[in-house]
């Protein structure tokens, strides 16, 4: 059962700035998601056409939100799928389509495919507005949410978590280019799933990676260690490029169940000094030890396709640190800004935006040679 947080008093909509006038809920499941959003959010009532974000939603709000939608109608919503579907109306749509087995169209704009995009080391990504509006209005996403994030069945080997969603983007998205970007520790994953889907005839057309965490650089050490015990920060100023090889292929002689403990006990630490992004949801510290446990013992396959490496100028990674034998066709590109804000950077979402259109307009153009 979902626990809503106390209220004093309900706040009137109509205090609200919201650009869209009110209007009541046509059925049941309408009215159901708009009452929702309400008991989540604090409101007297909520128009069917009210964006989630508009009415002030926050990662508290988006969290219950999903879950009790989830318990209420006994359809699974991801909290990612807030960003495409942020109106009760929008909400009701998708899950009439899911229980019908229906696929959804990606984009009003046929010519623009949808971004599939990889979550974090946290397990999902919740984009802010300021990044979404940042994109074209017609450009649909979808967000990948970690397996095992809000409880039930967790993977510890980044290639089952690929698999996942090598099944979940061919299922929603069978035919068309294939645009996919990742953040941060994320990257590799996308890596697998670009590799997973070379095999199945579907290769990746343009890859984006925004300020990637990838083998054999200092934030790939700097993720295995406790960041705030000063011996873990001498280590990652003084420790040689030539040893991090040496340094990342004995990780996979370690007990896989021991680095799972290691990053419950930090995980469980910083949750409760409230140091970690998104301490205030209830996510599975169990599913977030995996992920970061599979990602030191994973070793990515090279990636021959187009992509672009978005930093911010103030990431942890630098251009010298990502392998060319990795990523051979790689241009990186640098965006004002630091890494704790890239979901809500406009610079990183118009540099995402072009990416991808270039990518179609280089398709297109190839189309017509043909």
């Amino acid at each position: 059962m979902t626990i809503l947080p106390k209220r004093t008093a309900l706040i009137a909509r109509e205090s609200l700035s919201l650009s869209t006038s009110y209007e009541a809920p046509d059925s049941a499941l309408e009215s159901l998601i708009a009452e929702i959003f309400a008991q989540a959010l604090g409101l007297e009532r909520v128009g069917v056409n009210d964006d989630f974000f508009d009415l002030g939603g926050d990662s508290l709000g988006a969290e219950i939100i999903s879950m009790s939608i989830s318990e209420r109608t006994g359809q699974t919503f991801e909290l990612s799928a807030l960003v495409e579907h942020g109106s009760p109306r929008k909400i009701a749509a998708l899950l009439g389509a899911l229980s019908k087995k229906i696929i959804l169209p990606h984009s009003a704009n046929k010519d623009r495919p949808p971004i599939f995009v990889v979550h974090g080391r946290q397990g999902f990504t919740l984009l802010k507005p300021s990044f979404r509006n940042a994109l074209a209005n017609d450009q649909k996403l979808f967000m990948f949410e970690l397996p095992g994030i809000r409880g039930g069945v967790c993977y510890d080997r980044i290639e089952d978590i690929a698999a996942v969603y090598v099944g979940q983007l061919v299922d929603k998205y069978p035919h068309g280019p294939i645009f996919l970007a990742a953040f941060c520790m994320g990257s590799v994953i996308a890596l697998e799933m670009a590799a997973q889907l070379a095999k199945l005839g579907r290769p990746v057309h343009q890859l984006a990676l925004i300020d990637p965490s990838l083998p054999l650089t200092t934030s790939s050490l700097r993720v295995s260690l406790d960041p705030s015990h000063p011996i873990s920060k001498a280590i990652v100023r003084h420790l040689p490029r030539s040893l991090f090889p040496i340094w990342r292929a004995s990780l996979r002689y370690v007990p896989r169940f021991l680095h799972e403990q290691r990053f419950r006990r930090v995980l469980k630490r910083r949750r409760k000094e409230g140091r970690e992004k998104y301490s205030e949801l209830r996510l599975s510290l169990n599913a977030q030890a995996k992920l970061r446990a599979a990602y030191l013992r994973h070793e990515p396959a090279p990636f021959h396709g187009p992509v672009a490496i978005l930093l911010s100028s103030l990431s942890r990674a630098t251009k010298t640190e990502i392998s060319v034998d990795l990523l051979p066709f790689q241009h990186v590109h640098v965006f004002e800004g630091n890494h704790q804000d890239i979901s809500g950077s406009v610079a990183a979402a118009h540099l995402l935006q072009a990416t991808f259109d270039a990518a179609l307009i280089d398709q297109s153009a190839l189309l017509m040679s043909a």
